[in-house]
């Protein structure tokens, strides 16, 4: 049973995107991981007063990181709206059981060409934080995406969020502080 339970965790895994799939994926966890790898073998060891080796070993496998899961980031919950001046913290998560290099926040105002770097601080277990801050001036709107280098097993690989930036990226209409 490990190896499936496995496999459906990884699968929900691969399509996070919000913090609405963050709670599935932490209730699955709660749920199904902690009743097939933790609760059922504790049992089993009561009444068989200990393991079969194979089970053990099963057991193990079943809880090794994804070392071939996709390299990708995302971030779970994006603002739309700021008002001039205005900061928001802005999460990023790192994807697969890979070493990834610190993402990086990237934006722009509306109608400019360079895009300005922020490095993400790292808050723990894959996820990043940086403030995304509106700027004074006449811009009304501020686009952005994190990009991340990350280490697989084929090289070195570019993930950003979204997937196509920087041709495509997310944005934040800029509101005027009424004087």
């Amino acid at each position: 049973m490990a190896p499936c339970v496995r496999e459906a965790m990884l699968g929900f895994q691969g399509i996070v995107s919000t913090w609405n799939d963050l709670g599935m994926l932490a209730s699955l966890h709660n749920k199904y991981e902690r009743m097939a790898l933790f609760r059922l073998p504790a049992s089993m060891k009561e009444y068989l007063r200990g393991l079969p080796d194979a089970l053990q070993q099963s057991m193990a496998q079943a809880r090794e990181p994804d070392a071939g899961g996709p390299a990708r980031v995302f971030i779970p919950t994006r603002p739309t709206v700021l008002a001039k001046g205005e900061r928001v913290r802005l999460l990023a998560v790192v994807q697969g059981g890979h070493r990834a290099s610190t993402p990086v926040l990237l934006t722009r105002t509306s109608g400019a060409k360079d895009w300005t770097q922020t490095p993400m601080q790292l808050l723990g277990r894959r996820t990043y934080m940086a403030e995304l801050v509106a700027p004074e001036g006449r811009a009304s709107f501020l686009e952005y995406y994190v990009s991340a280098k990350i280490e697989t097993a084929k090289g070195v690989v570019r993930a950003s969020a979204p997937l196509e930036a920087p041709a495509r990226s997310y944005g934040v209409t800029l509101l005027a502080v009424p004087a």
